[in-house]
């Protein structure tokens, strides 16, 4: 079996083995989060390289890549770059970690990257000080993926009984930050970042579990949402 099917199928593998069970931060040695960060070592002929969003999705390729030589992972804040990334068709990357309606998009538009198969069910909750706060007109909540799975789901389930004021961050990591600085009193969080939330403010709880009221609203016998999938290039999927 080729490189890029062993890693395929792993990536896979790994990714139903950890979704719904982020509970910690992701990350290689030599790796920081600043755009999209890579490796210094050269890349092989057979090496792979994947372009992968931080927070769950990061936890979601440890299996398959941690300590791999032939897996150079790019780490990115927000879904500007892989958004950017998944509409070229030469682009450098031959695996793509991104939103499934954006990567479906990109795929209705270029056909360049296929989805091999999700790899991040729902793991989204809104978390603050207090219940009421989301009914206070003089509050903030803050949120993040305003055209991606996250903002789809609140829009769809949350953004009614919510009378908070509503500021959208390009990132699950600033959304955060608004909330532990006390400029927002509520917040839209994914796992693993609504975990480390709580463990910095030990006055934060879960307010509400958007995957509970999807399950509730939607009427579906699935307690979730696919969030994220691998994008594979068209040109090395077989």
């Amino acid at each position: 079996m080729a490189l890029r099917q062993r890693l395929t199928a792993a990536l896979c593998i790994g990714a139903f083995l950890l979704a719904g069970c982020a509970s910690a931060g992701a990350g290689q040695t030599g790796q920081t989060d600043t755009g999209a960060d890579t490796k210094t070592e050269d890349r092989t002929a057979e090496s792979v390289k994947v372009l992968v969003p931080t927070g769950a999705p990061a936890l979601g390729m440890l299996f398959g890549t941690l300590d791999n030589p032939d897996v150079e992972l790019d780490y990115t804040e927000g879904t500007d770059l892989v958004t950017a990334e998944l509409a070229k068709t030469d682009g450098d990357y031959d695996v793509i970690v991104a939103p499934v309606n954006l990567g479906l998009k990109a795929y209705s538009a270029s056909r360049t990257y296929q989805c091999a198969g999700v790899l991040t069910w729902g793991n989204l909750y809104m978390v603050g000080t207090q219940e009421d706060v989301l009914s206070g007109p003089d509050k903030e909540v803050a949120l993040f993926g305003e055209n991606a799975i996250p903002g789809m789901v609140y829009n769809a389930v949350e953004a009614a009984s919510v009378q908070a004021q509503p500021v959208w961050y390009p990132s699950v990591a600033e959304a955060s930050q608004s909330l532990l600085s006390g400029q927002s009193q509520a917040a839209l969080l994914a796992e693993p970042a609504a975990s480390a939330a709580m463990a910095k403010n030990s006055n934060l709880k879960i307010l509400a579990d958007l995957q509970e009221l999807w399950y509730v609203q939607k009427g579906t016998d699935q307690k979730g949402y696919p969030q994220a999938a691998l994008f594979v290039k068209d040109s090395v999927s077989d």
